[in-house]
């Protein structure tokens, strides 16, 4: 059956609490957890609302081209099954609340601004913003900019 997957957004959250790798490390970056529920073969890297579901981009594209009205974020890089909520800049993720509390980044102890949810196609700069919490892109080597 193709399509997006229904999980719950709080499934990667055992009784209620962020999973045990929420501290990031890289091989859970890449766990079958992670994987796009559309084509489930890619990276997801978003999170729609009301699909309840997460997404590669290619598959966003796919998914979201009739219904622009979606609103998507960051997929969460700690439990990989919420939207971020806010990216915690000691730990360079976007985080869930829950993770992000797992995590000793609430409560102002770490530096963190909130995520950005957007609907409809950003622009590539605009979502390289919204996806990596608002650091500007690296220079081309060899551009003159």
């Amino acid at each position: 059956m193709t399509g997006p997957n229904s999980a719950n957004p709080a499934a990667g959250h055992p009784a209620g609490g962020a999973p045990a790798h929420v501290l990031l490390d890289p091989p859970a970056l890449m766990a079958a957890d992670a994987v796009c529920g559309w084509c489930r073969m890619q990276f997801a890297l978003l999170h729609c609302t009301q699909h309840a579901g997460r997404f590669c981009l290619p598959c966003d594209v796919e998914a979201h081209a009739i219904e622009r009205h979606h609103e998507r974020a960051p997929l969460c890089h700690g439990c990989h099954a919420a939207p971020a909520a806010a990216r915690c800049h000691d730990h360079q993720a976007s985080l869930c609340a829950a993770c992000a509390r797992a995590a000793g980044c609430d409560g102002g102890r770490h530096s963190r601004r909130p995520v950005r949810a957007y609907t409809g196609f950003p622009e590539p700069d605009d979502l390289w913003r919204i996806l990596s919490g608002g650091t500007p892109p690296p220079p081309i080597r060899g551009s003159r900019i």
